[in-house]
C-alpha cells in the first residue's frame, strides 16, 4: 500500500525525475529480484514435479528427497544470515559517511547499482530457497535435479556476491573512489539538466537585450505546499506558455525553499487584448515540491555536497579529502561552463521568448563552490593556496571569457585571509601562486597592487 501511495504522489514528476526518484529507493532493485526469484522457484518446481527431470537425468545427478531437504534447509538460513550481515554492514557504512563526510553522500551509495543489485541477489536467493522448501514433497517424485542444483548455484553466487559487497564498501570508503563516483553522477545530472532541458530553449544574450515584458497586469502563480522546489518541467511550461501566448517570469528556482502561498512566477499575456484567466492547476502539474533537496535539477545542491565534504574534512584535519573535494568542484564548474550559455531567457520552438528564469552567472557558481571553503580556511594558508591553484587550473581550462570572474574571486580569497596567520615563508609561496594566476588571467597590473599591499 505504501508503494502505491509513493507512486501516486509522484505522478506529476517528469519521466527523468520519476526514474531518478525510483532508482534512488533502496527497495526498488530488490523488489525486481524478488519477483524473478519467485518465477525461478516456479520454474524449478515445474521441472522437477511436472517434467520429472530428476528421474530422467543420469542417477549421478538425481538427488533424493532427504538430501534435497537437508540442502535447502541448511542453505536458506545461511543466506538469511549473509543478508542480515550485509544490512548491518550497510548501516556501518552509512554511519561512517554521515559522520566523516556528509549525510548527503548516503544517497549516492544507497542508489548505486552495485549496492542495490547486491541486496537484490541476497533477498532473491533467500526467497527462492524459502519457496522451494515450502513446496518440497517426497510423495510426488523419486528424485530431484533442478531444485538442488539451482539452490547450490545460488548459494555459491551469494557467497561470491558477499565478498564483492565487502570490496565494494571498502572502495566507497576510499575518498578518491567515492568523490570520483559522485562527480561522475553529478556531471551526468548537470549535462541532462543544462544541456537537454535548458540549453535547447536558451537564447543568446544579444537577442534578449531588447526584450521587455508586455504591458498589462501581471498575474501570479503561487505554491500550494511548503517545501523545496525539486523539479520544473521547463519544456512543458514553455509549451503551455506558447499555447496560451504567455510570458513567464520565474521568481524562484529549483532548490529554493518556499512556503505555501509564495509566488513561484508571474505571467503576462503577450497580446494586451487578451484577459482570459488561466487555471493555475495547469502550471502546478509541471512543478514538484518535496520535503528535501535533490540533485535531479539542482546544480547548486550538487556542488554543495562536495563543499560539505571539504568543510567537514577541514574540521577533522583531513587535508587530502579537503583538497580532493576542491579538485572535484573545479571539474564540475568546468563542465558547467562547457554546457551552459548562462542566459536567463528561454524561447519556444519559434524563437519567441516565453520564460525568464533567475539570472545565475558563472561568478555565482564560483561563490557556491568555494566561498564556504574560503571562510573555514581563512586561517589555513595551505588550503587557501590550494584554492588559488585550483582557480588557476580552472582559468586555463575554460578560457578568457571567465578571466574577470576568476580573478575577482581570487582577490576575494586573498583579502579574506587573516594575515596575522601569514608568515614570511607562507607569504612568499602565496604571492608566487597568486602571480601565476594573474599571468593566466592577464591581470598582472592588479597583482602588483595586491603584492605591494601585502609586502607593506
Amino acid at each position: 500500500m505504501n508503494t502505491f501511495r509513493w507512486i501516486a504522489a509522484r505522478k506529476q514528476l517528469s519521466p527523468r525525475a520519476f526514474k531518478d526518484e525510483l532508482t534512488s529507493q533502496i527497495w526498488f532493485s530488490p523488489l525486481i529480484y524478488a519477483f524473478f526469484s519467485v518465477l525461478l522457484a516456479a520454474l524449478t518446481l515445474f521441472l522437477d514435479y511436472y517434467c520429472k527431470v530428476g528421474e530422467k537425468v543420469p542417477s549421478f545427478f538425481s538427488i533424493n528427497m532427504d538430501l534435497t531437504n537437508t540442502l535447502v534447509s541448511t542453505i536458506m538460513p545461511g543466506i538469511l544470515s549473509i543478508t542480515t550481515f550485509t544490512f548491518n554492514l550497510m548501516l556501518v557504512v552509512f554511519t561512517s559517511f554521515a559522520a566523516q563526510f556528509s549525510p548527503r553522500v548516503l544517497k549516492n551509495f544507497a542508489s548505486s547499482k552495485s549496492t542495490q543489485r547486491i541486496l537484490g541477489i541476497f533477498i532473491g536467493s533467500f526467497l527462492y530457497t524459502l519457496f522451494v522448501f515450502l513446496f518440497l514433497n517426497s510423495s510426488q517424485v523419486n528424485g530431484y535435479f533442478a531444485i538442488p542444483f539451482v539452490t547450490t548455484a545460488l548459494s555459491v553466487f551469494s557467497a561470491g556476491t558477499f565478498v564483492y559487497f565487502i570490496n565494494h564498501s571498502v572502495r566507497w570508503l576510499q575518498v578518491n573512489h567515492m568523490t570520483q563516483s559522485m562527480k561522475t553522477a553529478s556531471i551526468k545530472a548537470i549535462k541532462t539538466t543544462i544541456r537537454e532541458e535548458l540549453e535547447i530553449h536558451r537564447t543568446k544574450s544579444s537577442h534578449s537585450e531588447q526584450f521587455s515584458f508586455p504591458e498589462g497586469e501581471k498575474k501570479p502563480v503561487c505554491i500550494q505546499t511548503s517545501g523545496y522546489i525539486q523539479t520544473l518541467n521547463y519544456s512543458r511550461l514553455i509549451h503551455c506558455a506558447k499555447e496560451h501566448n504567455l510570458v513567464i517570469k520565474m521568481e524562484r528556482e529549483v532548490g529554493d525553499y518556499v512556503l505555501s502561498g509564495t509566488v513561484l512566477f508571474y505571467y503576462w499575456h503577450r497580446d494586451s487584448t487578451e484577459h482570459d484567466e488561466m487555471d493555475c492547476t495547469v502550471f502546478h502539474q509541471y512543478i514538484h515540491v518535496g520535503k528535501s533537496q535533490t540533485d535531479i535539477q539542482d546544480t547548486t545542491y550538487i556542488i554543495t555536497k562536495f563543499v560539505e565534504m571539504a568543510v567537514k574534512s577541514l574540521g577533522n584535519d583531513d587535508f587530502k579529502t579537503a583538497v580532493n573535494s576542491i579538485h572535484q568542484i573545479s571539474d564540475i564548474l568546468r563542465e558547467i561552463c562547457e554546457v551552459s550559455q548562462f542566459s536567463s531567457y528561454l524561447v519556444d520552438d519559434s524563437g519567441v521568448i516565453r520564460m525568464v528564469i533567475p539570472d545565475k552567472k558563472f561568478e555565482d557558481f564560483l561563490y557556491d563552490g568555494f566561498a564556504n571553503i574560503r571562510h573555514y580556511a581563512r586561517r589555513n594558508i595551505i588550503i587557501t593556496m590550494e584554492l588559488l591553484k585550483t582557480l588557476g587550473n580552472l582559468a586555463e581550462a575554460i578560457g578568457p571569457a571567465y578571466y574577470d570572474d576568476i580573478w575577482e574571486f581570487a582577490v576575494y580569497i586573498s583579502k579574506g585571509f587573516e594575515e596575522e596567520y601569514l608568515f614570511v615563508q607562507d607569504k612568499k609561496y602565496f604571492l608566487h601562486i597568486l602571480c601565476d594566476l594573474a599571468v593566466s588571467t592577464k591581470k598582472e597590473e592588479q597583482y602588483e597592487q595586491i603584492a605591494k599591499q601585502m609586502k607593506e
